[in-house]
């Protein structure tokens, strides 16, 4: 004779999975947007045709000439992974082929769930002896641990990874980003390229 086994059931609702939204939310706003903006990808398009035709300038043989944007810096935000599970590294070996040294073992509470760190980057079109790299800042708060634990003490400050509000991104607009424009224009002082002015996305980013 077979066994059977039983199953189990309970009455606590599952926090897996979606989480469901009110339909009626949806159609609300749906009904409230018009028909010819309901398209992102259209919308997308006709934003970036804008941007392109703010571009363009009239040049002396009256052919349209894209700028050079030599007076532009772009400003994105950029996830980035604490750890990766199965990276690959580089060991050192002996003439043997033994490895002379050990490889990095990575810990972290949960490898269904590895920490995401976002990062402000700024870059603008190369020139001279400048590869264009303005700066790359991390966006985190620190804090002091209250409580003792096994990766560290009561007291201690640390690091720790903060949404992206606003108000932080502006903060970071006048503390890092402009200030680090500002240091990069000393290289064009030196080559004799005498612009003293930079623009950036930063005003129709947020």
């Amino acid at each position: 004779m077979s066994e059977r086994v039983a199953a189990v059931v309970t009455s606590r609702a599952s926090q897996r999975g979606r989480k469901m939204m009110d339909r009626a939310e949806i159609r609300k706003r749906i009904y409230q947007t018009r028909v010819a903006d309901r398209n992102n990808y259209r919308t997308v398009d006709e934003d970036r045709l804008k941007w392109c035709i703010l571009h363009v300038t009239e040049s002396s043989d009256r052919q349209p000439v894209y700028a050079p944007t030599y007076d532009t810096v772009h400003v994105n935000e950029k996830w980035y992974y604490v750890k990766k599970i199965g990276q690959k590294v580089y060991l050192l070996t002996g003439q043997d082929g033994t490895p002379c040294e050990d490889a990095p073992v990575l810990f972290v509470q949960s490898k269904r769930h590895i920490l995401k760190v976002m990062f402000l980057c700024g870059i603008a079109r190369p020139r001279g002896n400048w590869d264009g790299k303005v700066g790359t800042w991390p966006v985190v708060e620190k804090y002091v641990t209250q409580r003792r634990s096994d990766n560290s003490d009561a007291g201690v400050e640390e690091l720790r990874p903060i949404s992206m509000t606003r108000e932080f991104y502006r903060r970071m607009q006048l503390e890092d980003v402009i200030p680090a424009i500002k240091a990069k224009w000393e290289w064009a002082k030196d080559e004799g390229a005498g612009r003293s002015s930079c623009k950036s996305n930063l005003g129709t980013a947020r």
